[in-house]
């Protein structure tokens, strides 16, 4: 259906792309680029709406449990022990498995 207004490119970063490598018209770059964040934001509202009721009984308080529906997070490695005993935050040459 967008396929022929946009080549169908919801990413910043490939209208960026598409403007450097492939002749898109670089007066539509910015609008472009607002529209498509904005749509990931209405898209990440729509799912926290659409979900709200699960992710209250799988998260009650609303703690970082359920964040990952959103967002990626780094691990907590100051409480993180690995199964060779030393901290996660050390560096190994050996593969490690940690328990965090």
């Amino acid at each position: 259906m967008a396929a022929r207004l946009s080549g169908a490119h919801l990413n910043p970063a490939v209208t960026l792309a598409l403007a450097a490598f492939k002749g898109f018209p670089w007066k539509k770059v910015a609008p472009y680029a607002l529209a498509q964040t904005a749509g990931a934001f209405v898209a990440a509202l729509v799912v926290r709406w659409n979900y709200s009721e699960a992710l209250a009984k799988a998260d009650p308080g609303h703690t970082i449990k359920t964040q990952s529906v959103f967002s990626t997070l780094p691990t907590a490695t100051r409480h993180c022990r690995c199964t060779s005993g030393a901290p996660s935050a050390t560096r190994s040459s050996a593969p490690r498995s940690c328990c965090c």
